[in-house]
């Protein structure tokens, strides 16, 4: 839970509050009719754990920064102080796992996937007392398998469709300090705040991408759509109980520049452009319909090295017109080369 989407959370509470302040004291969360609300909550933190734990579609990188300090970009929403706040207070991490690809037919192959991610979250809530923080930490773990195929048309063009699930634990912990969250904590126990729930999805997606070059430089497009749908379930309060759903799509051009080798090693700068469109319930997770995200990044092969990790570099990366719009410096591992 988090204070975004911004029509949510707030409307509980006040309601809450409200409640508490004329004495008009509910038995629970139930008579105060707010279990559609409880289950919006759930759906869009969900959605935006989805989002947040594909790399393909937000990076958070080892240090933030506002561009608009280095460049100045006008209207462009390359990052503030909100955003940047809210970059701060995440720590993501991702391990994700291929399996050897499989050969089916001459055009058609297919490969197993996993990824495991970790998202926490740790911010301080104000109520009423503006100079009372109330500690809210949240922490969700992801598990996500898919398997996809593969349908290669002709040597520049390629078609993909998959078929994914995953499984999301989450839970928060606030330690109540405001007089005023003192006294409505105990509607908010067990289904806002101080709570835990499982969530599981079905996550198909379909997609293409071409190859080519231009001006002697190999470069790459990419579309892929995922829609995600599931359910709650070992809930802590039945206003948990409720449906998930994530549409993503990507569109991605990139654009590799080999670069003298390394130690023996192939080396290049990759250069990037993606434009992620959003529906359902991670539009209001998010912010926004859409966002775009730069980067460019320097890698070295290490295939040869390690057997999981087939290269590793740095790079920038930046996100535009999101609600963690901003740059930030990033590790890259087992990129396309």
């Amino acid at each position: 839970m988090r204070l975004t989407p911004r029509l949510t959370c707030p409307l509980l509470l006040l309601t809450a509050a409200s409640v508490a302040c004329t004495g008009a004291f509910a038995q629970s969360l139930d008579d105060l009719g707010l279990d559609d609300i409880v289950g919006d909550i759930v759906s869009q933190n969900s959605a935006r754990s989805i989002v947040l734990s594909d790399a393909n579609l937000v990076t958070l990188g080892v240090m933030d920064f506002d561009p608009n300090e280095f460049v100045k970009l006008g209207n462009v929403n390359a990052g503030n102080e909100s955003t940047l706040q809210q970059r701060s207070q995440l720590t993501i991490y991702s391990l994700p796992w291929s399996f050897e690809k499989r050969q089916l037919s001459d055009n058609l192959s297919s490969q197993a996937q996993l990824r495991l991610s970790y998202i926490s979250s740790e911010q301080d809530l104000v109520f009423d007392d503006e100079s009372v923080g109330n500690p809210l930490d949240e922490t969700t773990y992801l598990l996500y398998a898919e398997n996809n195929w593969r349908y290669q048309l002709n040597e520049a063009w390629s078609l993909q469709a998959g078929l994914g699930t995953e499984v999301l634990f989450y839970d928060n912990d606030l330690s109540y300090r405001d007089s005023l969250l003192q006294q409505i904590g105990p509607y908010l126990d067990g289904s806002v705040f101080n709570t835990s729930y499982r969530v599981w999805t079905a996550d198909p997606s379909i997609g293409a991408s071409y190859k080519g070059e231009l001006f002697g430089y190999r470069w790459e497009y990419k579309a892929v759509y995922r829609y995600a749908v599931g359910q709650s379930f070992d809930t802590d309060h039945h206003s948990q109980d409720t449906t998930i759903e994530a549409g993503r799509l990507s569109n991605s051009v990139v654009f590799h520049f080999d670069t003298p080798d390394v130690w023996s090693r192939r080396s290049q700068v990759r250069v990037l452009g993606r434009r992620i469109d959003l529906s359902a319930d991670a539009v209001p997770a998010m912010g926004t319909h859409h966002y775009y995200e730069f980067g460019a990044g320097w890698l070295v092969d290490t295939s040869n090295d390690i057997s999981f990790l087939n290269n590793v570099g740095i790079g920038l990366s930046l996100n535009i017109d999101s609600e963690l719009s901003g740059g930030s410096v990033v590790i890259l591992f087992n990129e396309s080369m």
